[in-house]
């Protein structure tokens, strides 16, 4: 589609590799219920650093696993992230409308009480409403006990690493 979200996408296959590694079975998770909740992490940041902190469609591999851990997942088939007649995500609309309602709230001193409730209602409009359970292969979970009773996911199993060229290589 046309979307910040190569990030999530290529991590939650890793995930699903990991399942099928783990003689769980294939599974098809939902990216978009990962991309929604990091839009509500990164909009708590946002606020919180008063809008010095960056609000994109971009992100990392280890925003899911933060994701998961927090939130925990659902299969494709309980949250697409689609709206009715839609085929493609296209967020740049819906990441244009979030900063702009984040940019007129740091504005205000205090700050609303409720102000997430306002992020929570474009992510809701553009994205969906991911539902509180849900049925998979004949059980009913919510994202957290899909996540742990399904999935068997701890973010204790991973480990992100990277390099940089201003640090010697082969070094923690």
């Amino acid at each position: 589609g046309a979307t910040g979200t190569c990030w999530c996408f290529s991590m939650t296959a890793l995930l699903e590799s990991e399942c099928l590694r783990n003689n769980q079975g294939e599974v098809d998770l939902s990216e978009m219920f990962t991309v929604r909740n990091i839009y509500l992490e990164k909009a708590r940041n946002y606020v919180l650093r008063q809008g010095t902190a960056r609000f994109d469609e971009g992100g990392l591999g280890h925003d899911v696993i933060n994701a998961m851990s927090q939130y925990g997942a659902m299969p494709e088939s309980a949250f697409s992230g689609l709206k009715t007649g839609q085929s493609t995500h296209v967020h740049n609309a819906m990441v244009k409308r979030m900063k702009s309602y984040l940019d007129s709230l740091i504005k205000k001193n205090p700050l609303p009480a409720n102000w997430i409730d306002g992020v929570t209602k474009i992510l809701n409009e553009t994205l969906g409403t991911p539902p509180q359970r849900f049925e998979y292969q004949g059980k009913t979970y919510t994202p957290k006990t899909f996540a742990s009773d399904f999935l068997k996911f701890s973010a204790d199993d991973y480990v992100g690493f990277t390099s940089f060229t201003h640090h010697p290589f082969n070094t923690s």
